[in-house]
């Protein structure tokens, strides 16, 4: 058929790769959602794991700021500032 129709081959191996990808981004998120799930309730605020000693620690901690705690210690105006230029 893909001698008459070469693009309804080309059409289902996009498919089948792009179900691929959807696939894969699920299983991100759901590993993602998971890996919280389990460090919030096993951790407590601020307890220290030692993973690899001497080399690894894991440790819970909240970032209320954007990324890398950006704005995170401003007084207010900044953070609005930031999100509606970041929603415009």
């Amino acid at each position: 058929m893909a001698l008459f129709y070469p693009a309804v081959e080309n059409m289902s191996s996009s498919v089948s790769s792009k179900t691929r990808y959807w696939v894969l981004a699920l299983a991100a998120i759901v590993l993602d959602q998971w890996s919280k799930w389990a460090v919030l309730s096993s951790f407590q605020y601020r307890e220290r794991v030692n993973a690899i000693p001497s080399f690894f620690d894991l440790t819970l901690v909240y970032n209320p700021g954007a990324a890398f705690s950006f704005l995170a210690d401003q007084g207010g105006w900044q953070k609005y500032f930031f999100w509606c230029w970041r929603w415009r």
